[in-house]
């Protein structure tokens, strides 16, 4: 009876501490904003995030891509492309092409945004695997100066974005 006892305390402590590893990395990353989300051609869904709401300025960036069975696709090739539609051109901004975090299952960029949305229209491009999807994004003033465009004595144009730190002292 002891053996039987002892046997059946085993196979419910080790039934009970198997936890099912989570892979989706969208459960994961709550502590993140979500600025929106895409499908692609493939059904593969890409999400993007940041740690703070988008602003003027330098911005952390995290990219989620999700096969149809909602399982993560840790070996995309993905880039990221901001842009800014001001009706008559567009242009782009600088950018920090988005690499695997094998620890969290999300890829980290990052992405300058030089001026607010205002009447005009900013986006992301998130080219997965070959196959492009567009986010579309506010961005308002930050109401500092936390990124400039100057003119160097070379005659170049130059953004420069303050990172900021995670705590201000």
């Amino acid at each position: 009876m002891k053996k039987l006892l002892f046997f059946l305390f085993t196979i419910t402590i080790f039934f009970t501490s198997c936890k099912k590893e989570n892979t989706n990395p969208d459960e994961k990353i709550t502590e993140k904003i979500k600025l929106g989300e895409a499908v692609t051609g493939k059904n593969e869904k890409v999400t993007l995030w940041s740690d703070a709401p988008l602003t003027t300025g330098f911005h952390k960036l995290y990219i989620s891509v999700l096969d149809a069975a909602n399982k993560i696709v840790p070996d995309a090739s993905l880039t990221i492309q901001p842009l800014m539609d001001m009706g008559s051109m567009k242009h782009s901004s600088p950018s920090e092409q988005p690499v695997y975090n094998i620890s969290n299952g999300i890829y980290e960029g990052a992405a300058v945004f030089t001026m607010p949305s205002g009447s005009h229209s900013w986006m992301i491009n998130i080219t997965v695997n070959g196959e492009i999807t567009t986010i579309n994004l506010d961005i308002p003033d930050a109401k500092t100066k936390l990124v400039g465009s100057y003119t160097g004595t070379d005659g170049n144009k130059y953004v420069v974005a303050l990172i900021p730190p995670k705590k201000w002292e």
